[in-house]
């Protein structure tokens, strides 16, 4: 099956050969397009194929495309199919366009034009519709946009929708970036950990062990042991820019802390030696930013001065909360449009935070062992949202992760 032109299609990995091969791949079936006047189809379904219509106002009559279950099938392409079924995404077509003029879409792809057209946002532009449809076809009608779309011999779907100026960054420079940083690196061997392609982001994490050995022996007041490494991500569908970022992982744990970042945006200018020269600057050159950091917080005790330890502990970490902006992480996101949600998931997660950093307050003192802000950092670091809804995580992972940057 080709799961690729599947909107979920993931990929993970540990092989560092396996991963370039999974990008170029994936890389090879990307496209873009600028152009204005998409006609808009809506979907009907049939019960053996997926049938499209628009009616045409200078005809005065109903344009009807019919897709056959049977024809999807015999190409491997079964789940795409099934995705449109499910998702009702409208077709587009593109008059002149010269690999075809037939585009089948991601469901995020019509609210995304009408945003980056300057039209319109909010609920409306999410609930599929024939009227929706049409509308978004009148809006659209001078408004050039850019377009990425994935193709399979003749089967295009177009999965981004970004405004005129947006430019694709070929995903196989990460290769590139990534044999130029480790040639320059002075931080001995480095080892692939994870890495993960799918439609809008391909992510490499590698890191340095013996690095990790030297910062132990140079910084004995940190507690745990923490892994550097490096983080190479970028995507095509305007999702994930260039980046390159210095992690920091708790040996035991997945998840890393990032310390420090370098982006270069699809509507940005860029060339790789610039690139290169900012990661040396501000990665390279700022890596220690973070043991010390945790220096400083595994040398500041904590005292509540005679007030209750367990109202001290939260005060301290919504304090910490704001600073990170978690309230802000917990809203409604549907493709491009933000809707305020309710905090109450940041109220919980600092409620959990609280009885489990007193419990380890109070074993601390019964030990007569200092508690201090590395305690609290780490805990919100690390902090359990398993039960967090999952279209939250991984932004509210990343938030956490910068705990060790608050200031106290």
């Amino acid at each position: 099956m080709k799961k690729f032109m599947v909107d979920g299609y993931t990929v993970n990995g540990e092989n560092l050969d396996e991963f370039f091969k999974v990008n170029k791949d994936l890389w090879n079936k990307f496209r873009l397009i600028k152009t204005n006047n998409p006609l808009v189809y809506t979907m009907e379904e049939d019960d053996d194929a997926i049938i499209y219509k628009r009616w045409d106002v200078v005809t005065k009559t109903t344009k009807t495309r019919r897709v056959p279950k049977e024809e999807l099938d015999k190409r491997g392409l079964t789940g795409l199919y099934n995705e449109l079924r499910t998702s009702k995404a409208p077709m587009l077509t593109i008059a002149g366009h010269t690999e075809g003029n037939t585009f089948f879409t991601a469901s995020e792809v019509i609210p995304q034009a009408m945003k980056a057209g300057g039209h319109v946002g909010g609920h409306g532009v999410n609930r599929v519709s024939r009227a929706r449809n049409d509308y978004a076809e009148e809006l659209l009608e001078n408004e050039t946009l850019s377009y990425v779309y994935l193709k399979d011999e003749d089967i295009l779907k177009i999965v981004a929708a970004r405004s005129r100026r947006f430019t694709l960054i070929p995903l196989t420079v990460i290769e590139d970036i990534f044999y130029d940083l480790m040639g320059m690196s002075e931080w001995g061997e480095f080892q692939c950990k994870n890495w993960s392609v799918s439609i809008h982001d391909s992510r490499l994490f590698i890191e340095f062990p013996q690095l990790a050995a030297d910062i132990r022996e140079s910084y004995p007041a940190i507690k745990d042991n923490y892994i550097p490494g490096i983080m190479l991500a970028l995507g095509c569908t305007g999702i994930s820019a260039l980046t390159a970022a210095m992690t920091w992982r708790k040996e035991g744990s997945v998840y890393p802390m990032i310390s420090g970042k370098v982006k270069k945006k699809h509507y940005e200018g860029w060339s790789k030696s610039e690139f290169i020269a900012d990661c040396k600057k501000d990665i390279w050159g700022k890596y220690t930013a973070f043991p010390e950091a945790m220096v400083k917080a595994a040398t500041t005790p904590v005292s509540f001065k005679g007030e209750d330890a367990e109202n001290g502990i939260s005060v301290i970490i919504e304090n910490i909360f704001k600073q990170l902006k978690v309230n802000q992480v917990f809203k409604k996101k549907e493709g491009e449009i933000t809707v305020e949600k309710k905090v109450n998931n940041a109220i919980l997660l600092r409620k959990k935070l609280t009885d489990s950093l007193l419990e380890t307050y109070k074993s601390m003192t019964a030990a007569e062992i200092d508690f201090t802000f590395y305690d609290i950092i780490s805990a919100i670091m690390e902090a359990d949202i398993a039960w967090v809804p999952e279209s939250y995580q991984k932004e509210l992972r990343e938030t956490l992760a910068s705990a060790w940057t608050i200031k106290y």
